[in-house]
């Protein structure tokens, strides 16, 4: 049976998971997917869901597809994020953030 609370609870919690994996604060990638920080904290505490099109950027810029994110146990987003084919093409996308971080 859906429920609400706990999708939101559970997309929070693997914001939070794939976040650390990569090792970035929140404002760090909040800026890198142009929201403020604030809006990214609440989404990782459960407390908003972000909208479809904001989290589609955010699956796509971690790597991980919707399903994963919405209803994949940690385990599950772990795995999917570290998958040995997707490192190199993560790695070059955390350059490019932190690149562009950088820049301002």
């Amino acid at each position: 049976m859906y429920n609400e609370k706990e999708s939101i609870r559970k997309l929070g919690d693997n914001l939070r998971v794939l976040r650390e994996l990569t090792g970035m604060s929140q404002v760090a990638f909040a800026r890198s997917i142009f929201i403020a920080r604030s809006s990214y904290s609440d989404y990782e505490r459960g407390l908003r869901f972000p909208d479809m099109s904001l989290l589609l950027l955010i699956c796509d810029r971690y790597g991980v597809n919707l399903n994963t994110m919405l209803f994949g146990t940690r385990g599950q987003v772990e795995a999917e994020y570290l998958n040995e084919e997707k490192v190199a093409e993560k790695a070059a996308l955390i350059q490019d953030i932190y690149d562009f971080l950088q820049q301002k």
